[in-house]
């Protein structure tokens, strides 16, 4: 039975609210004081169809968030009964990013919106509230029918198959609603499905091009605006997946030929690891002047430490890996230096250092530990890094999201060789069609070298 407060509630958001309910971008800005763009009023008006189901692919930084926030709230205020569930891939997430916007917005509405909200729950009455809801359990999501429903998949692309499944069972009621919007990061999945001609969801697409600061719409603080997205143009080069997904809001061209798929470093950057097990120190030693000497220091699923260094000498570069071997506790048999060129210097100071323990030296081009499916080292060295990004491996990888460049130089290409070798792209090659030398990427695959010491010409 609802208390007093509930029906004061109750009548009170029915009373401001209920009059809108035709155009949610009423109530968003009316109920609840919001400042749309155009793009966000779009969206509500497309949600306040009943039955309505809308895909919203976007960029980085263009108010997503926002707008599903503004959904949610003026979707149970207007709507008596109603329930709204909404996830995200993490928890973190749902709490942190969602519904830290749906309290903000709460708090600040213009007409007092009543109710009792907590981290993750909006609770008019016993039969009316929203909730955020993990996706580990997708149980959840099933039994929750009602009047008025409305699903929300904030970081859709992330959000688990058995939780896509677990929704579409709340859809079979009169007035079911579902928004799912996020990042295009995959070009295979159940959010790139819905923007299939043959779908039924209708869909939207919203550019960093067409963000408010960037158009002159609007001034939006923190929000994506034209110098971020001309230095991201630049760091990553118009034409690749990085800019085509938190860009232009585009799918990411998957190419066949992709060693390490996109998806793989998308999901990486979205998750976080602890570091267990022995520290590894991975060195890729600069042989061209515009090239970067890159040191990266992993703990089993977590890399603790990226750094770059611009025309250094071998001895520079040699007293940097001591000093990060002394500070995270690397053994000298686990740090693994690119002994070609100018890393046999570096190879050389740091052996005579730790004498009579040695340091990895591994050749790229010498012969691989599997000789059966590998070409080279290069390309085993690349593979077991590639089933260290497999979302579905015992302990995936997590990449550093801030960490651009590198997800950048993760687009390597392979190929099978006429004895059905596994070779991937040379190093040169990768430099031409990036515009710089993969440096980082190299330095991350050398961390994953193991098995005997032995010299870099024979094996790893």
């Amino acid at each position: 039975m609802a208390t007093k407060t509930e029906n004061r509630s109750r009548a009170a958001i029915a009373r401001e609210a209920c009059d809108y309910r035709r155009d949610l971008t009423q109530v968003a800005e009316n109920v609840l004081g919001a400042r749309l763009t155009a793009a966000q009023q779009h969206i509500l008006r497309v949600m306040s169809a009943h039955g309505a189901r809308l895909a919203v692919r976007t960029g980085h930084g263009v108010g997503k968030t926002y707008a599903a926030a503004c959904l949610v709230l003026s979707f149970v205020a207007s709507h008596p009964g109603s329930r709204a569930i909404t996830t995200a891939p993490t928890w973190l997430q749902v709490r942190d990013l969602l519904w830290a916007e749906i309290s903000a917005l709460h708090r600040r509405a213009r007409l007092p919106l009543g109710g009792a909200i907590s981290a993750t729950r909006w609770r008019l009455a016993e039969d009316w509230f929203a909730v955020g809801l993990s996706t580990d359990e997708a149980e959840r999501f099933q039994g929750r029918h009602a009047p008025h429903v409305l699903v929300v998949f904030d970081e859709a692309p992330g959000v688990r198959d058995a939780v896509w499944l677990a929704a579409e069972s709340l859809m079979a009621g009169e007035d079911a609603r579902w928004l799912a919007i996020g990042n295009p990061t995959r070009p295979r999945d159940r959010f790139a499905e819905c923007f299939r001609p043959d779908s039924d969801w209708e869909t939207l697409r919203i550019s960093c091009l067409e963000a408010p600061n960037v158009t002159g719409e609007a001034h939006i603080p923190g929000g994506v605006t034209s110098a971020w997205i001309n230095r991201m143009r630049s760091t990553w080069g118009e034409g690749s997946a990085l800019f085509r997904s938190r860009v232009l809001g585009e799918f990411p061209l998957e190419e066949e030929d992709a060693l390490i798929p996109h998806a793989f470093v998308t999901a990486a950057q979205a998750r976080t690891a602890r570091g267990e097990g022995a520290p590894r120190l991975g060195v890729d030693v600069a042989r061209y002047g515009k090239d970067f000497t890159a040191l990266v220091v992993r703990r089993g699923a977590r890399i603790e430490r990226i750094e770059t260094l611009a025309r250094t000498s071998v001895i520079e570069a040699a007293d940097r890996v001591k000093r990060l071997a002394r500070e995270f506790g690397v053994a000298p048999g686990d740090i693994a230096v690119d002994d070609t060129g100018l890393g046999g210097g570096v190879t050389d100071l740091l052996d005579d250092h730790f004498r009579p323990r040695r340091v990895r030296a591994v050749n790229f081009g010498a012969r691989a530990f599997d000789t059966d499916r590998f070409e080279n080292a290069r390309a085993e060295l690349y593979w077991r890094l590639r089933d260290a990004l497999d979302p579905l491996g015992p302990r995936p990888l997590a990449l550093p999201p801030e960490e651009a460049a590198l997800a950048d130089e993760l687009a390597i290409r392979f190929r099978l060789t006429a004895r059905g070798r596994i070779a991937v792209e040379p190093k040169d090659r990768l430099r031409a069609r990036l515009g710089r030398s993969p440096d980082r990427a190299d330095a991350l695959a050398l961390s994953f070298a193991r098995g005997p010491l032995a010299p870099a010409a024979t094996v790893l």
